[in-house]
């Protein structure tokens, strides 16, 4: 650890380096993103299931609650029912900030996910954005089953799942109104 904050000095600005050391050593909190089809009186703090208790609201995403740390939201009947997605909190932010900027425009027809897998901001789009066609692509062969899982659980029929390199979309006669790209950060051992 002591090497990558040597590290990370040398590119973080001065009066930052201690706040992110500490970042670092903060604990990971369950979170989960309801889908708009749940029922309401499930998406308030205080929730309790039999797998799951929802403690406080993730504040960037109106559907987005942490968990208590005792949840295993996998084993609830709402997760296989298709109400939530196990979604890390800070995954829900990018959909979130689309959302709250485009908020005013009307046709969004198409949205690519052109990094898809497993499925969280592709499902939050679909969600979002019920009147588009969202295009999950996914270029990792691998990952595709873990998406089409997430994909079938959700329910959500505006979602169209490929398996395509870059090449494929710059040839297709198609201009996608929203385009998110993001990759997972990949670490070295």
């Amino acid at each position: 650890m002591n090497n990558f904050i040597k590290h990370i000095s040398e590119i973080l600005p001065e009066n930052e380096i201690n706040e992110f050391e500490n970042s670092c050593y903060l604990t990971f909190r369950k979170s989960i993103r309801f889908f708009s089809y749940a029922k309401d009186h499930k998406k308030r703090i205080g929730y309790n299931d039999d797998f799951y208790s929802i403690e406080e609201k993730v504040e960037w995403t109106d559907d987005g609650f942490y968990l208590s740390s005792s949840s295993k939201p996998s084993k609830s009947l709402d997760y296989i029912r298709g109400d939530f997605y196990i979604q890390d909190a800070s995954s829900m932010y990018p959909v979130a900030r689309i959302r709250k900027n485009i908020s005013n425009i009307l046709d969004i027809n198409y949205i690519l996910d052109y990094a898809a897998s497993p499925g969280g901001k592709t499902t939050q789009l679909a969600d979002y954005f019920p009147d588009s066609i969202i295009v999950a692509n996914e270029v990792i062969k691998g990952r595709i089953d873990a998406i089409y899982s997430n994909l079938i659980r959700s329910k959500l029929k505006n979602v169209i799942l490929l398996n395509k390199n870059f090449e494929f979309f710059d040839k297709l006669d198609l201009k996608f109104d929203i385009i998110l790209l993001i990759f997972p950060a990949v670490a070295k051992v």
